[in-house]
């Protein structure tokens, strides 16, 4: 299928035309996970793998402890994946449940909260969720909003499940930026590498994503970035677009520099990365929010 992008009236790109749910589910049950075509899983971790991909349930978690006088509560994990994010809150007290439309990763990573998951498309299963009147204290859309066919609608439901004092975490990729516009008016990449459906449907910059939020009803808690992987494109060598064999090497250097932001204190860690979001650095955004 040839896709376009077209802009949302909230100001975030989406992928025209947008493929049915029917295909979409296919996709993720059949592809997605199983053939690793997202670079976001891999079959096994290193060491230092994860604990890079545990920097961000500890960071959740320490956001929400700053916010909230609650050290533990219930969370949903939509879009769970693997299951490292769920199984980090499990692991330190909290009541989880988590959900998405295959077992096949959380299988493999994470079997010991295979009982905490329900294979289920999320839509589906927010419904039942609202129509059960279940609430949670903290909702966790890690890599979820850009897949989706609309984006507005789910977070009009997560807001259903949400309390007074619940919390929302959103991260997406951080697409159409400012730097991969430099990217492009430079030379350094001749074409929108970033724009990929079907596997990725909308695309948000932090700008269209808290217009999106303020439109949908919740306020800003906190935003963060993850390390700008995307500085490598601007040096020939290191240009991981042109040359794909430099991919592995640069995402290393991402988790050195990660760890070594972290082993100098979560708060540093969260300090930094704010600090990054603002100038809209950071090849994806962290957001917390809650319902207005």
């Amino acid at each position: 299928m040839n896709y376009t992008k077209k802009k949302h009236p909230m100001g975030f790109y989406q992928a025209y035309p947008i493929p049915s749910q029917e295909e979409l589910d296919h996709f993720y049950r059949e592809e997605y996970f199983q053939a690793c075509k997202s670079d976001s899983y891999s079959h096994d971790y290193s060491e230092e793998e994860m604990q890079f991909i545990l920097t961000q349930p500890v960071v959740a978690d320490y956001v929400w402890k700053q916010a909230r006088n609650k050290p533990v509560g219930k969370l949903i994990d939509i879009g769970c994946g693997e299951g490292f994010f769920a199984r980090y809150f499990y692991d330190h007290g909290w009541e989880i449940e988590c959900c998405d439309l295959s077992s096949f990763a959380i299988e493999r990573h994470n079997p010991e909260i295979l009982s905490f998951f329900t294979e289920n498309n999320i839509f589906k299963e927010l419904d039942e969720k609202i129509t059960d009147n279940n609430k949670f204290d903290f909702i966790n859309l890690s890599n979820v909003l850009e897949h989706v066919r609309e984006p507005v609608i789910l977070l009009e439901r997560v807001k259903k499940i949400m309390g007074r004092d619940s919390m929302l975490r959103i991260k997406v990729p951080n697409d159409f930026s400012t730097l991969q516009q430099i990217l492009l008016d430079n030379g350094s990449i001749s074409s929108e590498y970033w724009f990929s459906p079907p596997g990725h449907l909308n695309f948000f910059t932090l700008t269209s994503l808290k217009e999106v939020l303020a439109n949908c009803g919740f306020s800003i808690v906190k935003i963060l970035a993850d390390f700008p992987i995307e500085i490598y494109l601007l040096n020939k060598f290191s240009n991981y677009v042109v040359d794909k064999s430099k991919g592995a090497e640069a995402h290393n250097a991402r988790v050195v520099m990660e760890r070594y932001l972290m082993d100098h204190g979560t708060d540093k860690y969260v300090d930094f990365m704010s600090a990054s979001s603002e100038v809209g650095l950071g090849r994806t955004i962290i957001v917390f929010a809650e319902v207005l």
